[in-house]
């Protein structure tokens, strides 16, 4: 059986948090909410829709994951220990991101 790499889960799960961060970042702000990430923010504005938030977040996703699958060098270097940890680091930060925001849905009492 072939193990998967910890690198590999460690995108899946970045790609899991960025879903659910746009649901909720979403949810919010068809509620009446706003974008707490200035860059964010500006790109939103700057297309006029809450759905350019889904192309940026997706598109830098897509590169990274096109990268790490069809590109050796960059997934040897994504596989290095500096690069797990800084991702780890990323989705610890990410996911508290999506807890604050779950949190305010929970708090404000807005689902769909």
């Amino acid at each position: 059986m072939r193990t998967i790499h910890p690198a590999t889960w460690l995108l899946g799960i970045l790609i899991i948090l960025s879903t659910f961060d746009f649901a909720c970042t979403y949810v919010i702000i068809e509620n009446g909410g706003r974008e707490l990430n200035p860059i964010m923010n500006y790109i939103m504005q700057a297309a006029g829709t809450t759905w350019a938030l889904l192309w940026a977040k997706w598109s830098l996703l897509s590169i990274v994951v096109v990268l790490y699958t069809f590109n050796n060098e960059f997934k040897r270097k994504w596989q290095s220990p500096v690069m797990i940890g800084a991702a780890a680091v990323a989705n610890i930060c990410y996911l508290s991101v999506v807890t604050y925001s779950f949190h305010m849905i929970w708090v404000n009492d807005i689902w769909w």
